[in-house]
């Protein structure tokens, strides 16, 4: 029930998916019993891992795209929209206020910039 990463490729094995596989002992450790278990994506993984091909130089997995930097899986930030205030700019003169006031253009923006509301 948890998502798991291949041992080769790095890609993520979903549950019901993957190869597992299991290698008993290794030289150089004392005690024989050890295992190591290994999770592969598929036949393709297994077999390069058999066959002792390294991960960075085989262009498909993950860890090359990384070391090369061509991961297309980046996630970027995006930029947020830029956020305007509620007044708006102050040279803006809204729609309501023209229908309402018949002050002209100038006397808005004189008495606006003055901080003077109407």
């Amino acid at each position: 029930t948890k998502v798991e990463l291949c041992s080769f490729s790095g890609c993520k094995i979903y549950p019901g998916h993957g190869r597992p596989y299991a290698r008993y002992g290794q030289e150089g450790f004392p005690v024989s019993f050890f295992f190591f278990f290994f999770q592969f994506l598929n036949t393709k993984c297994e077999s390069a891992f058999l066959s002792k091909r390294n991960p960075r130089q085989i262009n498909w997995t993950v860890l090359y795209r990384e070391s090369t930097e061509r991961d297309s899986r980046k996630k970027f930030k995006r930029k947020e929209p830029a956020v305007q205030s509620p007044e708006g700019h102050p040279w803006a003169i809204s729609y309501d206020f023209s229908l309402y006031h018949p002050f002209s253009i100038l006397e808005y923006v004189m008495f606006h910039l003055k901080g003077i509301e109407f």
